[in-house]
């Protein structure tokens, strides 16, 4: 009986040392009130990503040291989510092992793991439009140049319609615009686009064209993003811009169209600095999006025809938005934009372009407001292929034309439609986009102006 007892006490023994051990290991790994530093920094890049521009990029180096264990993990958590919504790569990942502990800090190492996705997509193509016709274009992009996160993209198009008259074609709108992203400049991104563009402008109340002209224009643009605590932003863009050549049409009340040249809607040259202040926590999860976006930008704009009594002179426009995405769930994301514009001394154009469904030429103002709703529906998902996207929408919009009574019919405006959206596993960069839009303010089922049809690579907003 007593080595029984002996026995007993031994094995109690043995199970009070073994849960006095567990809870002390366990009070160790919970005790997040201590400083924590990350002193090594171990990186798997299945790619050519470069480590030295990854850690840039997510502001994180060997050394770096944290007020606790919570603070460590909201920072990378974030830094992970901000890789992935750069939508350049296949896995991102991180993994932590504490190595040594003491009585003022813990000691981790990290090992950051990424995939690098395919980055090169040279896209020639036909497209159509109903805005403008029959396209002829390419879509070059290059993602992640050399490992560097720096973003090179081209985009050239030319436009062919037939003449009115039906006899032979004409050109009214071509571009070729380079641009390069995320250039890292002291810590800061820049970047810096260039734009030479023919351009045809038209103005159309009801069925009634009014005017229309055309012009070239070189434009040089150098931009910026610094963000701010708290998810907010400060964007700045100034850029230059030179008008000429250009020929204006106008048309007299039978009808009958002659040309001008030297256009008084334009100046010959501006120079702009847009600006904008804004909050974004809008994350990519999967093909979904999923967060808020709120900004308010302003363009100021100095130009100069060069021919008037005052040589110079001032325009602006003023605008406020929101964009709110909600992931329901992984078949369902729901998405809305509201927009208002403000154009001071500066008639706005093409602003039907905010509106899915309605032709671009139809609206321009100098004040505006926009309204866009989506449902966003996974229709097919093919594991390791890719995601097919059926987006109906509603739109709707308003503007307010100087020294101009208000008509419903030309200044209100309401479309419904959807997108058809693609998606391929691994090419996450970029999206295949149908859109066929309604105009539901016209009664005329015949008419080809009812119906809008947009074939794009890019998010619809």
């Amino acid at each position: 009986m007593e080595n029984r007892t002996k026995s007993y006490a031994y094995i109690l023994f043995i199970l009070f040392f073994s849960l006095s051990t567990v809870i002390s290991i366990n009070a160790i790994d919970t005790d997040h009130s201590k400083k924590v530093v990350i002193r090594n920094i171990e990186t798997e890049i299945s790619g050519y990503t470069r480590r030295k521009n990854l850690l840039e990029e997510i502001n994180i180096h060997e050394g770096i040291e944290f007020e606790n264990y919570v603070e460590m993990i909201t920072f990378l958590d974030e830094a992970i989510q901000d890789l992935i919504n750069m939508r350049v790569f296949d896995k991102t990942e991180y993994e932590l092992t504490l190595e040594s502990s003491t009585k003022e800090m813990d000691i981790y190492s990290m090992k950051l793991s990424i995939n690098d996705m395919w980055s090169i997509y040279p896209i020639p193509f036909p497209l159509y439009t109903s805005n403008t016709g029959l396209i002829l274009g390419v879509r070059f992009f290059y993602f992640n140049i050399g490992g560097t996160l720096t973003d090179f993209t081209l985009f050239a198009d030319i436009n062919i319609r037939q003449n009115p008259d039906g006899e032979g074609y004409l050109i009214p709108n071509w571009h070729i615009t380079p641009a390069i992203s995320g250039i890292n400049i002291l810590g800061q991104d820049f970047s810096l686009e260039y734009n030479q563009e023919y351009k045809t402008v038209k103005k159309k109340s009801g069925d009634v064209l009014e005017k229309e002209y055309s012009y070239h224009f070189s434009s040089l643009s150098l931009a910026s993003k610094l963000y701010l605590p708290l998810d907010f932003y400060y964007t700045m863009e100034p850029s230059i811009t030179l008008n000429y050549s250009g020929v204006e049409t106008q048309f007299d009340e039978n009808g009958v169209q002659f040309a001008l040249y030297g256009i008084e809607d334009y100046k010959l040259a501006d120079i702009t600095w847009n600006h904008s202040l804004g909050y974004n926590n809008i994350d990519w999860i999967g093909n979904f999006r999923h967060g808020v976006d709120l900004h308010l930008s302003n363009a100021l704009i100095l130009g100069s025809n060069f021919t008037q009594s005052e040589i110079i002179d001032f325009s602006s426009e003023i605008e406020v938005g929101g964009k709110f995405f909600w992931r329901i769930n992984k078949y369902f994301n729901f998405s809305s934009q509201i927009k208002g514009i403000v154009g001071i001394n500066r008639e706005m154009a093409n602003l039907g372009e905010n509106l899915r469904g309605i032709r671009n030429i139809n609206m321009f103002g100098y004040l505006a407001a926009f309204l866009n709703i989506d449902l966003t529906i996974c229709i097919v998902d093919w594991d390791g292929v890719g995601e097919i996207l059926l987006r109906p929408f509603f739109d709707l919009g308003i503007v307010d034309k100087e020294n101009s009574v208000f008509a419903i019919d030309d200044d209100f405006a309401y479309s419904t439609g959807a997108d058809i959206i693609l998606y391929i596993d691994k090419l996450n960069s970029i999206q295949g986009r149908v859109t066929m839009g309604i105009d539901l303010g016209n009664p005329d089922w015949s008419d080809s102006e009812k119906y809008e049809l947009d074939l794009a690579l890019s998010l619809s907003y």
